[in-house]
């Protein structure tokens, strides 16, 4: 069925009845907002990615929105109570972009909508006005993103590509352009001027910490205890350096691993250990690392014993052990990859020991919008040519219980280390430092 604009101004419309069904609810306000996203705008706005949607009716899904969750007192803005206070996903508009774009990743080939997408933004006279595609382009430029001739997407922060980036990369840039488009609908209010230098996220973790009687409050001069890097109004402020911070971050260059200093073995088999770590895990300046070495049954005394094939610091905003622990496993499949050598990978993530395994198993595929999946999907595409046999990966706790219980004089030395990854660890550990100061500068 193709769904028009006639379609979802319907939609539009059905929603009254649930706001104010949500405005008598007795559930608490997080339960409300959160009805929002998995409730109203699914089923108002299912279809958003085919057709454009006027601005009016936006304006008519917040105030509904705002009468809902009973948010509606005089002097609020919906832009940003729920563009800002709350997630942006709350906001109807950004839902829709954010929608358009899983969409057409979902849906579309890169080598077919990224050229069509570059015609309609230079002009193009000769392509229909009414497409996905145009659809897809308005949406971009909602949140202040333009087109490059190349095709890659150009936000404050750089250019990306919109098919190839990982999709929670895309969103947390949606999120710091949202803020631009919130501070711009409310210059006309002095007392949101320059709301784009605000903390949402300092300011969200913030308010979770309150009881719910005083994050309900309106009046922010009457909550007790206001912490000093909040302003008078209420926001935390970013620091004026964090837009270098994140740009240092995208131009970090990871380093590809030295072939050279591979390590002939008796077996012909290449033991390779990888270990990813993250500096303040839970923080917004958090850096992560990764490194790859290939273990030798030598003296274990000697730190040299262990040849370091590749270290680096891990590029992009997304800083995260997990992520990597994922580049790390993907930097050693492409060393068994060049070399056409089997690669035994040792790893003390269950998670991507689990998710490699399912890949090889062909029991699990990647999603384009998935987490990480611009490294998965380059994880199975390097398997898929290479095959079962030449690549096994085994998790550090398990080979630990099969020496424990089946002892054999065969096996290499370093295989009673109960920490099998501490040359990586000590490797992440430099480079973190190295890193920071780099940031710094």
């Amino acid at each position: 069925m193709q769904y028009t604009n006639q379609t979802l101004q319907t939609r539009v419309h059905e929603l009254h009845n649930l706001w104010d069904r949500l405005r008598l609810s007795p559930c608490l306000y997080p339960m409300k907002t959160r009805a929002l996203v998995i409730a109203a705008w699914p089923r108002g706005l299912h279809g958003i990615a085919s057709t454009g949607l006027g601005s009016h009716l936006f304006r008519r899904l917040r105030a509904g929105a705002m009468r809902g969750i009973q948010a509606d007192g005089a002097g609020c803005s919906p832009w940003v109570q729920l563009g800002m206070i709350e997630h942006p996903v709350c906001d109807p508009l950004f839902w829709s972009v954010m929608q358009s774009i899983r969409c057409v990743r979902d849906c579309a080939a890169l080598d077919f909508i990224q050229p069509v997408l570059t015609q309609l933004a230079f002009g193009c006279s000769e392509l229909p006005a009414n497409t996905i595609t145009q659809t897809l382009l308005t949406r971009l430029q909602c949140l202040g993103w333009s087109v490059r001739p190349d095709g890659r997407v150009k936000d404050s922060l750089g250019s990306f590509c919109l098919f190839t980036t990982n999709l929670p990369e895309i969103d947390w840039r949606a999120q710091i352009s949202w803020q631009a488009v919130v501070s711009q609908q409310l210059t006309h209010r002095s007392g949101f001027a320059d709301l784009q230098q605000a903390d949402m996220h300092g300011t969200r973790q913030w308010l979770r910490s309150l009881t719910a009687e005083d994050a309900g409050l309106v009046v922010w001069a009457q909550i007790p205890h206001l912490p000093e890097y909040l302003t008078c109004y209420g926001w935390g402020l970013r620091p004026a350096s964090w837009m270098e911070y994140y740009r240092k971050l995208l131009e970090v260059a990871e380093t590809p691993a030295d072939l050279s200093l591979l390590r002939p073995t008796a077996d012909g088999r290449i033991d390779l250990f990888i270990d990813g770590s993250c500096h303040f895990p839970t923080q917004p300046w958090r850096l992560a690392s990764w490194a790859v070495t290939q273990a030798c049954s030598c003296d274990l005394a000697d730190e040299s014993a262990s040849v370091v094939l590749a270290v680096s610091p891990l590029a992009g905003v997304m800083q995260s052990a997990f992520r990597a622990e994922v580049r790390a496993v993907l930097n050693a499949i492409r060393i068994a990859h060049k070399t056409a050598k089997p690669v035994r990978i040792w790893s003390d993530c269950n998670g991507v020991v689990t998710r490699v395994r399912a890949l090889l198993q062909r029991t699990w595929w990647v999603k384009p919008n998935g987490k990480h999946a611009d490294l998965w999907g380059e994880i199975a595409m390097l398997l898929e040519g290479m095959g079962a046999n030449n690549v096994v990966i085994t998790k550090g706790m398990e080979l630990q219980q099969t020496i424990s219980e089946r002892p054999s004089p065969m096996q290499p030395e370093w295989v009673a280390i109960p920490e099998v990854t501490w040359v990586d660890q000590k490797l992440c550990a430099k480079y973190r430092q190295r890193m920071v100061l780099s940031v710094a500068r």
